[in-house]
């Protein structure tokens, strides 16, 4: 881990590092949103920077961690300006449903609550198109808060696994100076995976060909916050790759996410690095779920994921290239 401390941009470690026509914000500056007046406190505004988009074939869309991050955010916002702070606005659990690719550009939120037991309160969302004459739903979420940590006096149970790869011993830094470039958000994290395979991407002593043991940094060195989640679980190259002649380099597929559950099982913290732990059980009929545990450097359970995705073949590829 020599250059873990520099950032994926510098030439050490992407030599053939290609610049973006645009700034990227920061990621928590990117996910603000606002809330408007004339729609009872249940809508708010925000905009889809350009930096926080990646190529979907066609054009430039927001993906969906990136939405889901930024709906977590402005539900909690929502839920303290609708009930104040007698109300827990800690996400427990959440689900997106990606419907229509999300432009760059201004967008809309439109919210609506119900009660879920005494202390709790499920979020029901629209991300939509801010066009009063032309609306387009472009994702549905459902969010459900309340307390992520109570003190209550349980049994805490976590099963057996094989152990974390050490990131020093282990492990080598996964870098694509493409993946970077045509999904900008991929270079806000900084990659490390275990490299006793053929291929950095897959490892036969930590999980075999269909499976992923993955670390993620901040590429700016900042602190990991629970809104970073399902930004992470998102970026997370699909395990098909493991299998494509070529790997990442393999453009004849568009593996597009369609939803994303998540429950967050404790708080974050501020964490330095977070490790995923990625299993595809099987992929059929161009649909795969892939199975993610998020861990932190203890290997206690942060939060769980079941991410929906497509195989679409592109324009250009005629047959399969398994």
């Amino acid at each position: 881990m020599a250059n873990a401390h520099l950032p994926n941009s510098h030439p050490q470690v992407t030599p053939d590092w290609k610049p973006w026509p645009f700034t990227q914000p920061s990621f928590l500056e990117s996910i603000e949103t606002t809330k408007l007046a004339g729609f009872d406190g249940n809508r708010y505004s925000g905009t889809v920077p350009p930096a926080w988009c990646a190529s979907n074939g066609r054009g430039m869309a927001a993906n969906a961690g990136w939405c889901l991050s930024m709906l977590l955010k402005t539900a909690r916002k929502y839920c303290r300006d609708k009930y104040g702070d007698n109300v827990p606005s800690d996400a427990l659990t959440a689900h997106i449903d990606l419907l229509a690719p999300v432009p760059p550009g201004l967008f809309h939120v439109a919210l609506q609550s119900h009660d879920a037991g005494s202390r709790q309160k499920l979020v029901k969302a629209e991300l939509m198109s801010p066009f009063a004459d032309k609306t387009t739903v472009y994702a549905a979420v459902q969010i459900r808060t309340g307390i992520l940590e109570e003190n209550i006096k349980t049994e805490s149970i976590q099963a057996a696994d094989r152990p974390l790869p050490d990131k020093t011993n282990d492990c080598g830094r996964l870098v694509n100076s493409a993946f970077f470039y045509y999904n900008p958000p991929s270079a806000s994290m900084r990659y490390y995976c275990p490299n006793d395979g053929e291929s950095i991407l897959w490892s036969p002593k930590f999980g075999g060909r269909s499976a992923r043991d993955q670390w993620f940094k901040l590429d700016d060195d900042g602190l990991l916050q629970l809104e970073h989640i399902p930004l992470i679980v998102d970026l997370i190259p699909d395990i098909p790759y493991n299998h494509l002649k070529g790997g990442l380099a393999n453009s004849k597929y568009w593996l597009p996410s369609l939803s994303l559950t998540l429950h967050f099982r404790s708080n974050l913290k501020g964490r330095e690095w977070l490790l995923t732990r990625t299993d595809m059980r099987k992929l059929h009929n161009g649909r795969y779920d892939l199975n993610i545990q998020v861990l932190d450097e203890e290997g206690n359970i942060v939060a769980t994921c079941v991410r929906t995705s497509a195989m679409i073949p592109t324009r250009s590829s005629k047959q399969s290239s398994l």
